[in-house]
């Protein structure tokens, strides 16, 4: 019986074999290294990039949204100006969630699952 914390195998990837020279791509070319490295790692890469990029967007938001509370506050209490303050209430939570979220640890993993046999220290 298999435990419940077993790695799947992954099926191998397929390897390209070129059979025409003509195929094989210029290795001499200027910069080949790095778009090949670039190819690689670009998932590991975006991985890091796009939620470092949400934190810099939350806090260029901030002061921003800060402007337009305080500007709200100055003018009079009207419907139309009732509706942007429920919107500038969204807008504080989504960019305060943000940044909580994404200013917060990572989880530490879990402890490996004992197996039937083993007992939990």
């Amino acid at each position: 019986m298999r435990g419940r914390w077993v790695r799947r195998q992954r099926p191998a990837r397929s390897r390209v074999t070129y059979a025409d020279p003509e195929a094989v791509p210029d290795k001499s070319a200027p910069g080949i290294l790095f778009r090949t490295w670039l190819g690689v790692f670009k998932g590991p890469l975006m991985a890091a990039v796009i939620p470092k990029l949400c934190l810099i967007g939350f806090l260029y938001a901030q002061p921003l949204l800060i402007n337009a509370a305080v500007t709200l506050a100055g003018l009079p209490q009207e419907q139309p100006f009732n509706n942007a303050g429920y919107g500038l209430m969204g807008a504080y939570v989504i960019v305060y969630t943000g940044i909580a979220v994404r200013s917060s640890p990572p989880p530490e993993p879990l402890p490996p699952y004992p197996s039937a046999g083993e007992t939990a220290h």
